[in-house]
């Protein structure tokens, strides 16, 4: 994969560390402080292993390399575990409420349409809502 920006120039293989994917796409993207940050909470997390993430399916909307992990997934992801895990409810949901508003304005950092990031936000939220509650449910038992 070639990164080539006015400032970068760089080949990077597909093989390659996907922390370093992951910093690269920063250089490029150059996201908002704010969503920059909270990318790197989740890619350095102590409390998180960001290897766990799935993906998500932006690896094929946004044409990225095969394996790669989309980072608002990684951010949005990041968010959602440590909600899971969060004994007190109402914390939990503002965790998980700020982690859906984040992914949203990632999605856009990232070079989606805002009708494309409003959709993928409620995917995730749909989700949520109808299966993954409840699999939170059943984890925290």
């Amino acid at each position: 994969m070639t990164i080539d920006k006015a400032h970068i120039a760089v080949d990077v293989d597909i093989e390659a560390d996907e922390i370093v994917k992951f910093e690269l796409s920063l250089a490029l993207y150059e996201p908002p402080a704010d969503v920059a940050a909270w990318l790197k909470r989740a890619y350095y997390s102590t409390k998180w292993d960001w290897q766990h993430c799935d993906g998500c399916t932006g690896v094929s909307e946004a044409h990225f390399p095969e394996g790669y992990k989309f980072p608002p997934c990684v951010g949005h992801d990041h968010d959602c575990d440590l909600a899971t895990w969060e004994p007190d409810h109402k914390t939990a949901m503002k965790l998980r409420a700020y982690g859906d508003k984040m992914f949203y304005k990632a999605n856009r950092a990232y070079g989606m349409s805002r009708v494309r990031a409003a959709g993928r936000w409620v995917g995730v939220r749909t989700y949520w809502l109808w299966i993954g509650q409840w699999k939170d449910w059943w984890r925290k038992r």
